[in-house]
């Protein structure tokens, strides 16, 4: 299975396997949606998921800044 998302401006992170890639990290407004196997990665899974949570709780996630930037350039 993989995330195969709509809008490819909602895609943070991607992942590839030989032959495919896919989204890993997508976010709109304020829900983000992780895909990966922190059980097989690890500390550096565990790592990730530390960030992801730190930026998700933060009180102006980057991706938010991100959507503000591209919505206030789009009505120019």
């Amino acid at each position: 299975f993989a995330c195969r998302a709509g809008d490819d401006s909602h895609v943070l992170a991607t992942s590839e396997v030989p032959g495919d890639r896919f989204a890993a990290i997508v976010a709109r407004e304020r829900t983000v949606g992780i895909q990966f196997h922190p059980e097989k990665s690890s500390s550096g899974g565990v790592a990730l998921l530390g960030r992801v949570l730190e930026e998700i709780t933060s009180p102006s996630p980057a991706w938010l800044r991100r959507a503000d930037d591209s919505s206030s350039t789009s009505s120019r």
